[in-house]
Protein backbone atom coordinates (compact mmCIF):
# COMPACT_ATOMS: atom_id res chain seq x y z
CA UNK A 1 0.00 0.00 0.00
CA UNK A 2 1.33 3.32 -0.63
CA UNK A 3 1.25 6.27 1.90
CA UNK A 4 0.29 9.32 0.65
CA UNK A 5 1.69 12.40 1.18
CA UNK A 6 -0.78 13.77 3.56
CA UNK A 7 -0.78 11.01 5.40
CA UNK A 8 2.95 11.40 6.35
CA UNK A 9 2.19 14.91 7.35
CA UNK A 10 -0.76 14.01 9.40
CA UNK A 11 1.59 11.52 11.23
CA UNK A 12 4.44 14.41 11.78
CA UNK A 13 1.88 17.06 13.43
CA UNK A 14 0.09 14.49 16.21
CA UNK A 15 3.72 13.89 17.16
CA UNK A 16 4.48 17.27 17.40
CA UNK A 17 1.41 17.69 19.20
CA UNK A 18 1.95 14.70 21.71
CA UNK A 19 5.53 16.28 22.41
CA UNK A 20 4.28 19.73 23.07
CA UNK A 21 1.91 18.96 25.80
CA UNK A 22 4.29 16.93 27.56
CA UNK A 23 6.90 19.73 27.35
CA UNK A 24 4.33 21.87 28.93
CA UNK A 25 3.42 19.53 31.62
CA UNK A 26 6.75 18.75 32.59
CA UNK A 27 7.63 22.63 32.87
CA UNK A 28 4.19 23.37 34.91
CA UNK A 29 5.24 20.21 37.45
CA UNK A 30 9.18 21.74 37.68
CA UNK A 31 8.17 25.46 37.80
CA UNK A 32 5.88 24.25 40.86
CA UNK A 33 8.58 22.39 42.79
CA UNK A 34 10.83 25.29 42.42
CA UNK A 35 8.21 27.86 43.61
CA UNK A 36 7.27 25.82 46.57
CA UNK A 37 11.06 24.90 47.57
CA UNK A 38 11.69 28.74 47.49
CA UNK A 39 9.01 29.42 49.78
CA UNK A 40 9.21 29.66 53.86
CA UNK A 41 6.30 29.42 56.26
CA UNK A 42 4.52 32.84 56.39
CA UNK A 43 5.31 32.98 60.00
CA UNK A 44 9.06 33.00 59.44
CA UNK A 45 9.68 34.93 56.79
CA UNK A 46 12.40 37.42 57.61
CA UNK A 47 13.52 35.64 61.05
CA UNK A 48 17.11 35.07 59.83
CA UNK A 49 17.43 38.59 59.14
CA UNK A 50 16.08 40.02 62.39
CA UNK A 51 17.86 40.39 65.47
CA UNK A 52 16.51 37.77 68.28
CA UNK A 53 15.84 40.30 70.67
CA UNK A 54 12.31 41.26 67.85
CA UNK A 55 11.03 37.67 68.19
CA UNK A 56 7.48 37.48 70.74
CA UNK A 57 7.24 34.08 71.82
CA UNK A 58 3.92 32.43 72.09
CA UNK A 59 3.04 29.39 74.39
CA UNK A 60 -0.19 27.94 74.11
CA UNK A 61 -1.11 24.61 76.49
CA UNK A 62 -4.00 22.73 77.49
CA UNK A 63 -2.67 20.47 80.37
CA UNK A 64 -3.69 22.19 83.21
CA UNK A 65 -4.18 20.17 86.41
CA UNK A 66 -7.48 21.57 87.58
CA UNK A 67 -8.75 20.88 90.94
CA UNK A 68 -12.56 21.28 91.90
CA UNK A 69 -14.58 21.20 94.77
CA UNK A 70 -18.27 21.39 96.60
CA UNK A 71 -18.57 24.51 98.77
CA UNK A 72 -21.44 26.31 100.89
CA UNK A 73 -22.17 29.73 102.33
CA UNK A 74 -24.38 28.99 105.39
CA UNK A 75 -25.05 32.86 105.73
CA UNK A 76 -25.69 34.64 102.63
CA UNK A 77 -27.08 38.26 102.18
CA UNK A 78 -30.66 38.11 101.05
CA UNK A 79 -32.13 41.75 101.43
CA UNK A 80 -31.01 42.63 97.68
CA UNK A 81 -32.69 39.88 96.34
CA UNK A 82 -36.32 41.24 94.50
CA UNK A 83 -37.44 38.12 93.26
CA UNK A 84 -37.94 35.54 96.24
CA UNK A 85 -39.17 32.13 96.29
CA UNK A 86 -41.48 30.26 98.72
CA UNK A 87 -41.82 26.97 100.11
CA UNK A 88 -40.05 23.90 99.39
CA UNK A 89 -37.89 22.54 96.68
CA UNK A 90 -36.37 18.91 96.74
CA UNK A 91 -33.64 17.28 94.80
CA UNK A 92 -32.15 13.81 94.97
CA UNK A 93 -28.46 14.89 94.81
CA UNK A 94 -29.00 18.11 96.97
CA UNK A 95 -31.61 17.22 99.88
CA UNK A 96 -34.53 19.87 100.82
CA UNK A 97 -34.10 24.09 100.40
CA UNK A 98 -36.91 25.30 102.27
CA UNK A 99 -38.02 29.58 101.49
CA UNK A 100 -39.60 31.78 103.59
CA UNK A 101 -40.11 35.60 102.75
CA UNK A 102 -40.15 38.46 105.07
CA UNK A 103 -41.12 41.99 103.58
CA UNK A 104 -42.48 45.42 104.76
CA UNK A 105 -46.02 46.54 103.21
CA UNK A 106 -46.33 49.86 101.93
CA UNK A 107 -49.75 52.02 101.64
CA UNK A 108 -50.68 53.55 98.26
CA UNK A 109 -52.06 56.13 100.00
CA UNK A 110 -52.99 57.85 103.12
CA UNK A 111 -56.52 56.55 104.66
CA UNK A 112 -59.47 58.20 102.91
CA UNK A 113 -61.58 60.34 105.42
CA UNK A 114 -65.33 59.11 106.24
CA UNK A 115 -66.56 56.02 108.14
CA UNK A 116 -65.77 52.27 105.89
CA UNK A 117 -66.86 48.84 106.14
CA UNK A 118 -64.60 46.30 104.64
CA UNK A 119 -66.71 44.05 102.55
CA UNK A 120 -63.83 41.74 101.12
CA UNK A 121 -59.91 41.07 101.62
CA UNK A 122 -57.20 39.49 98.91
CA UNK A 123 -53.91 39.27 98.41
CA UNK A 124 -52.99 39.42 94.31
CA UNK A 125 -50.32 37.82 93.85
CA UNK A 126 -48.42 37.31 90.09
CA UNK A 127 -46.61 33.95 90.19
CA UNK A 128 -43.79 33.98 87.45
CA UNK A 129 -42.54 30.46 88.51
CA UNK A 130 -43.56 27.23 90.46
CA UNK A 131 -42.13 23.75 91.24
CA UNK A 132 -43.88 20.83 92.44
CA UNK A 133 -48.05 20.58 92.32
CA UNK A 134 -50.66 22.84 94.25
CA UNK A 135 -53.49 20.19 93.17
CA UNK A 136 -53.33 18.92 96.91
CA UNK A 137 -54.28 21.88 98.22
CA UNK A 138 -51.33 23.86 99.34
CA UNK A 139 -51.86 26.79 102.14
CA UNK A 140 -50.15 29.97 102.13
CA UNK A 141 -49.52 31.41 105.84
CA UNK A 142 -48.92 34.89 106.46
CA UNK A 143 -47.27 35.64 109.77
CA UNK A 144 -47.00 39.11 111.76
CA UNK A 145 -43.51 40.14 112.42
CA UNK A 146 -42.74 42.01 115.49
CA UNK A 147 -39.45 43.80 114.39
CA UNK A 148 -39.06 46.63 112.46
CA UNK A 149 -37.31 46.60 109.44
CA UNK A 150 -34.83 49.04 107.25
CA UNK A 151 -33.62 49.40 104.06
CA UNK A 152 -30.24 50.10 105.30
CA UNK A 153 -29.76 47.57 106.91
CA UNK A 154 -28.18 43.93 106.13
CA UNK A 155 -30.19 41.26 106.81
CA UNK A 156 -29.13 37.31 106.09
CA UNK A 157 -30.54 34.44 105.07
CA UNK A 158 -30.51 32.89 108.87
CA UNK A 159 -31.90 35.48 110.32
CA UNK A 160 -34.56 34.54 113.44
CA UNK A 161 -38.03 35.68 112.75
CA UNK A 162 -39.58 37.02 115.61
CA UNK A 163 -43.77 37.18 115.07
CA UNK A 164 -46.92 38.96 117.11
CA UNK A 165 -48.69 35.35 116.96
CA UNK A 166 -51.48 37.58 114.79
CA UNK A 167 -51.83 35.58 111.00
CA UNK A 168 -54.13 33.96 108.74
CA UNK A 169 -53.86 30.45 106.41
CA UNK A 170 -55.54 30.57 103.43
CA UNK A 171 -55.81 27.99 100.44
CA UNK A 172 -53.25 28.70 97.32
CA UNK A 173 -55.86 28.42 94.33
CA UNK A 174 -55.03 26.07 91.38
CA UNK A 175 -53.78 27.75 88.69
CA UNK A 176 -51.01 27.18 85.17
CA UNK A 177 -48.35 25.75 85.64
CA UNK A 178 -46.91 26.35 82.46
CA UNK A 179 -47.13 30.80 82.51
CA UNK A 180 -46.76 33.61 84.50
CA UNK A 181 -49.88 33.74 86.37
CA UNK A 182 -52.20 36.26 88.74
CA UNK A 183 -53.37 34.15 91.50
CA UNK A 184 -56.12 36.15 93.79
CA UNK A 185 -56.36 34.96 97.53
CA UNK A 186 -59.16 35.49 99.67
CA UNK A 187 -58.70 36.57 103.33
CA UNK A 188 -60.83 36.83 105.81
CA UNK A 189 -62.81 40.87 106.91
CA UNK A 190 -60.91 40.29 109.85
CA UNK A 191 -57.31 40.29 109.02
CA UNK A 192 -58.27 43.74 106.98
CA UNK A 193 -59.71 45.48 110.28
CA UNK A 194 -56.47 44.14 111.78
CA UNK A 195 -54.57 45.94 109.59
CA UNK A 196 -56.46 49.28 109.82
CA UNK A 197 -57.42 49.20 113.38
CA UNK A 198 -55.48 52.53 114.10
CA UNK A 199 -56.58 54.59 111.03
CA UNK A 200 -54.55 57.60 112.97
CA UNK A 201 -51.18 55.78 111.70
CA UNK A 202 -52.16 55.16 107.76
CA UNK A 203 -49.56 57.63 106.74
CA UNK A 204 -45.94 57.67 106.26
CA UNK A 205 -43.66 60.59 107.38
CA UNK A 206 -40.01 61.72 107.26
CA UNK A 207 -39.85 62.73 110.62
CA UNK A 208 -38.25 59.85 112.54
CA UNK A 209 -39.63 61.50 116.02
CA UNK A 210 -42.82 60.81 114.52
CA UNK A 211 -44.40 57.23 114.66
CA UNK A 212 -46.16 56.36 111.42
CA UNK A 213 -47.31 53.08 109.49
CA UNK A 214 -43.75 51.50 109.55
CA UNK A 215 -44.05 51.61 112.91
CA UNK A 216 -47.56 50.68 113.59
CA UNK A 217 -47.64 47.38 111.85
CA UNK A 218 -43.48 46.17 110.89
CA UNK A 219 -44.18 43.36 108.35
CA UNK A 220 -45.21 40.15 107.26
CA UNK A 221 -43.07 36.30 107.11
CA UNK A 222 -44.98 34.35 104.08
CA UNK A 223 -44.22 30.63 104.21
CA UNK A 224 -46.06 27.50 102.77
CA UNK A 225 -45.99 25.36 105.66
CA UNK A 226 -47.64 22.05 103.83
CA UNK A 227 -44.32 22.12 101.53
CA UNK A 228 -42.32 19.19 102.80
CA UNK A 229 -39.31 16.88 100.94
CA UNK A 230 -42.19 14.39 100.39
CA UNK A 231 -44.76 16.91 99.46
CA UNK A 232 -42.28 19.85 97.50
CA UNK A 233 -44.00 23.20 96.13
CA UNK A 234 -42.14 26.37 95.55
CA UNK A 235 -43.02 29.26 94.14
CA UNK A 236 -41.25 32.12 92.61
CA UNK A 237 -42.11 36.15 92.60
CA UNK A 238 -40.82 39.09 91.55
CA UNK A 239 -41.61 42.94 93.25
CA UNK A 240 -39.57 44.84 91.63
CA UNK A 241 -41.46 47.88 89.90
CA UNK A 242 -41.14 48.44 86.32
CA UNK A 243 -41.21 52.27 86.11
CA UNK A 244 -42.53 51.35 82.26
CA UNK A 245 -45.34 49.42 83.81
CA UNK A 246 -46.53 51.33 87.00
CA UNK A 247 -49.83 49.16 87.42
CA UNK A 248 -49.06 46.77 90.95
CA UNK A 249 -49.04 43.12 90.80
CA UNK A 250 -48.48 42.37 94.47
CA UNK A 251 -51.23 43.73 96.98
CA UNK A 252 -53.50 43.47 100.01
CA UNK A 253 -56.63 45.12 98.68
CA UNK A 254 -59.57 46.03 101.00
CA UNK A 255 -63.13 46.28 99.36
CA UNK A 256 -64.97 48.82 101.12
CA UNK A 257 -68.23 50.74 100.83
CA UNK A 258 -69.23 53.72 103.58
CA UNK A 259 -71.56 53.10 106.16
CA UNK A 260 -74.34 55.22 104.08
CA UNK A 261 -73.82 52.70 101.65
CA UNK A 262 -73.03 55.19 98.78
CA UNK A 263 -69.64 55.28 97.87
CA UNK A 264 -67.18 52.38 96.99
CA UNK A 265 -63.42 52.39 98.13
CA UNK A 266 -60.59 50.00 97.20
CA UNK A 267 -57.66 50.55 99.45
CA UNK A 268 -54.12 49.07 98.90
CA UNK A 269 -51.35 47.58 100.42
CA UNK A 270 -48.33 47.10 98.14
CA UNK A 271 -45.58 44.42 97.87
CA UNK A 272 -43.93 45.82 94.76
CA UNK A 273 -44.47 49.69 95.45
CA UNK A 274 -42.27 51.96 93.87
CA UNK A 275 -41.08 52.98 97.47
CA UNK A 276 -38.96 49.60 97.42
CA UNK A 277 -40.24 47.87 100.80
CA UNK A 278 -37.39 46.89 102.99
CA UNK A 279 -37.07 42.80 102.79
CA UNK A 280 -35.21 39.54 103.02
CA UNK A 281 -35.80 35.64 102.32
CA UNK A 282 -35.07 33.45 104.81
CA UNK A 283 -33.41 29.83 103.57
CA UNK A 284 -32.94 26.53 104.90
CA UNK A 285 -30.71 24.07 103.21
CA UNK A 286 -31.06 20.73 104.53
CA UNK A 287 -28.42 18.64 102.55
CA UNK A 288 -28.38 14.85 102.61
CA UNK A 289 -25.92 12.65 103.76
CA UNK A 290 -23.51 12.40 100.86
CA UNK A 291 -24.14 15.70 99.88
CA UNK A 292 -22.73 17.33 103.27
CA UNK A 293 -19.62 14.84 103.13
CA UNK A 294 -18.66 16.79 100.23
CA UNK A 295 -18.97 20.25 101.24
CA UNK A 296 -17.41 18.71 104.21
CA UNK A 297 -14.05 18.05 101.77
CA UNK A 298 -15.09 14.65 100.77
CA UNK A 299 -12.64 14.20 97.26
CA UNK A 300 -15.33 13.18 94.68
CA UNK A 301 -15.77 13.06 90.17
CA UNK A 302 -18.06 15.29 90.42
CA UNK A 303 -18.87 18.57 91.66
CA UNK A 304 -21.99 20.69 92.21
CA UNK A 305 -23.85 23.81 91.67
CA UNK A 306 -27.41 24.80 93.16
CA UNK A 307 -29.13 27.76 92.77
CA UNK A 308 -31.46 29.60 95.68
CA UNK A 309 -27.97 30.49 97.37
CA UNK A 310 -26.96 26.76 97.46
CA UNK A 311 -24.03 24.61 97.03
CA UNK A 312 -21.55 25.85 94.48
CA UNK A 313 -18.23 24.52 92.48
CA UNK A 314 -14.43 26.14 93.70
CA UNK A 315 -12.01 25.68 90.42
CA UNK A 316 -8.46 26.28 91.12
CA UNK A 317 -5.57 26.40 88.61
CA UNK A 318 -1.89 26.02 90.67
CA UNK A 319 -0.48 25.97 86.78
CA UNK A 320 -1.56 29.55 86.37
CA UNK A 321 0.51 30.26 89.89
CA UNK A 322 3.34 28.59 88.50
CA UNK A 323 3.38 30.61 85.33
CA UNK A 324 3.14 33.80 86.98
CA UNK A 325 6.09 32.96 89.23
CA UNK A 326 8.40 31.99 86.46
CA UNK A 327 11.65 34.09 86.97
CA UNK A 328 12.08 33.58 82.99
CA UNK A 329 8.44 35.32 82.45
CA UNK A 330 9.21 39.01 82.07
CA UNK A 331 5.24 40.12 81.26
CA UNK A 332 2.92 38.35 79.83
CA UNK A 333 0.18 39.24 77.38
CA UNK A 334 -3.32 36.64 77.56
CA UNK A 335 -4.60 35.61 74.12
CA UNK A 336 -6.88 33.17 75.18
CA UNK A 337 -8.06 31.39 78.16
CA UNK A 338 -10.61 29.12 77.81
CA UNK A 339 -12.56 26.75 80.90
CA UNK A 340 -14.24 23.87 79.35
CA UNK A 341 -16.29 22.18 82.25
CA UNK A 342 -18.31 18.78 81.66
CA UNK A 343 -21.56 18.10 82.47
CA UNK A 344 -22.95 15.10 83.83
CA UNK A 345 -26.21 13.75 83.08
CA UNK A 346 -27.88 10.48 84.78
CA UNK A 347 -30.46 10.06 82.02
CA UNK A 348 -33.29 10.68 84.83
CA UNK A 349 -33.53 13.91 86.99
CA UNK A 350 -30.24 15.43 84.99
CA UNK A 351 -30.31 15.62 81.43
CA UNK A 352 -29.23 18.53 78.95
CA UNK A 353 -32.88 19.68 79.25
CA UNK A 354 -33.29 19.90 82.79
CA UNK A 355 -29.99 21.46 84.15
CA UNK A 356 -29.47 24.98 84.46
CA UNK A 357 -28.76 26.48 80.96
CA UNK A 358 -26.41 28.79 81.98
CA UNK A 359 -23.67 28.96 84.91
CA UNK A 360 -21.89 32.48 86.12
CA UNK A 361 -18.20 32.59 87.50
CA UNK A 362 -16.96 35.06 90.40
CA UNK A 363 -13.79 34.78 91.96
CA UNK A 364 -12.47 37.01 94.92
CA UNK A 365 -11.14 40.75 94.25
CA UNK A 366 -8.10 42.50 95.68
CA UNK A 367 -10.77 43.38 98.57
CA UNK A 368 -11.70 40.05 99.59
CA UNK A 369 -15.07 40.71 98.36
CA UNK A 370 -16.83 38.53 95.93
CA UNK A 371 -17.04 40.09 91.99
CA UNK A 372 -18.52 38.71 88.56
CA UNK A 373 -15.26 37.41 86.51
CA UNK A 374 -14.76 41.11 84.00
CA UNK A 375 -14.98 38.92 81.21
CA UNK A 376 -18.91 39.01 82.00
CA UNK A 377 -19.06 42.28 80.67
CA UNK A 378 -17.29 42.55 77.67
CA UNK A 379 -20.15 42.91 75.63
CA UNK A 380 -23.89 43.72 76.24
CA UNK A 381 -25.34 39.95 76.23
CA UNK A 382 -22.04 38.40 77.58
CA UNK A 383 -21.55 36.37 74.27
CA UNK A 384 -17.51 36.78 74.87
CA UNK A 385 -17.68 35.64 78.25
CA UNK A 386 -20.18 32.14 77.51
CA UNK A 387 -21.27 29.73 80.57
CA UNK A 388 -24.14 28.38 78.52
CA UNK A 389 -24.70 24.66 77.78
CA UNK A 390 -23.39 22.93 74.93
CA UNK A 391 -25.77 20.40 74.77
CA UNK A 392 -23.73 19.02 71.41
CA UNK A 393 -20.57 18.37 73.79
CA UNK A 394 -21.86 17.85 77.27
CA UNK A 395 -20.16 21.13 78.61
CA UNK A 396 -20.35 25.05 79.77
CA UNK A 397 -17.56 26.71 78.18
CA UNK A 398 -15.92 29.79 79.95
CA UNK A 399 -13.84 32.85 78.54
CA UNK A 400 -11.67 34.10 81.19
CA UNK A 401 -8.53 35.68 79.35
CA UNK A 402 -9.28 39.00 81.26
CA UNK A 403 -9.40 37.61 84.49
CA UNK A 404 -6.26 35.71 83.96
CA UNK A 405 -4.64 38.84 82.50
CA UNK A 406 -5.53 40.55 85.68
CA UNK A 407 -4.60 37.80 87.83
CA UNK A 408 -0.92 37.80 86.09
CA UNK A 409 -0.92 41.81 86.66
CA UNK A 410 -1.22 41.27 90.19
CA UNK A 411 1.68 42.58 91.62
CA UNK A 412 0.37 42.51 95.09
CA UNK A 413 -0.22 39.10 94.83
CA UNK A 414 -3.91 39.72 96.00
CA UNK A 415 -5.53 37.64 93.03
CA UNK A 416 -6.02 34.14 93.69
CA UNK A 417 -5.88 31.30 90.55
CA UNK A 418 -9.27 30.36 91.81
CA UNK A 419 -13.09 30.56 90.41
CA UNK A 420 -16.13 29.73 91.61
CA UNK A 421 -19.17 28.24 89.69
CA UNK A 422 -22.44 29.34 90.82
CA UNK A 423 -26.32 30.15 89.98
CA UNK A 424 -28.02 33.09 90.42
CA UNK A 425 -30.18 33.16 93.80
CA UNK A 426 -33.61 33.06 91.70
CA UNK A 427 -32.38 30.15 89.61
CA UNK A 428 -34.03 27.12 90.60
CA UNK A 429 -32.67 24.07 88.75
CA UNK A 430 -29.21 22.93 89.77
CA UNK A 431 -26.50 21.27 88.16
CA UNK A 432 -23.59 18.83 88.20
CA UNK A 433 -20.20 18.77 87.11
CA UNK A 434 -17.42 16.55 86.19
CA UNK A 435 -14.34 16.86 88.01
CA UNK A 436 -10.92 15.91 89.61
CA UNK A 437 -10.19 12.34 88.50
CA UNK A 438 -13.44 11.87 86.15
CA UNK A 439 -12.72 10.02 82.87
CA UNK A 440 -13.99 13.29 81.14
CA UNK A 441 -11.92 15.90 82.94
CA UNK A 442 -11.96 19.90 83.05
CA UNK A 443 -9.99 21.01 80.28
CA UNK A 444 -7.94 25.10 80.45
CA UNK A 445 -6.53 26.23 77.38
CA UNK A 446 -4.04 29.20 77.64
CA UNK A 447 -2.80 30.59 74.59
CA UNK A 448 0.13 34.12 75.83
CA UNK A 449 2.26 35.88 74.24
CA UNK A 450 5.57 36.43 76.57
CA UNK A 451 7.64 39.73 76.14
Amino acid sequence: MRTMNFMTTYYRNAICLVLKSLVFIASFVTGLWLLNSCEKPPTTIGSDILPVSDHIPVSSTDTFTIISSTNYDSRVRTDALKTPHIGVYSDPYFGTTTMGFVTQVRLEEEWPEGDWDIDSVKLVLRVMSNYGSNDNFKSLRISEISKMLYNNTAYYSDEPIDTTGFGVSAIIPTFRTDTVSLIEITLPNSFGEYLIREMDSLFYTIDTTEKDFRNYFKGFYFTIPAASAISPFLLGFDFTQDPLYPEYKNYFVLYMRDREDLYTYNYYFLLDSRKENARFTKIEHDFNANMNDIINGQFDSLSYVQGLYGAYTTISIPGLEAIKNDPNRIRSAVNKARLIVPAHFDGGNYTNTTVAQRLLMRYVNVEGEKEIVPDYFVDQYSEYFGGALDTAKCAYHFNLSNFVQNYFNDTQNKLKPELEIFLPANSVPNTILKANNSKTPIKFELTRTNF
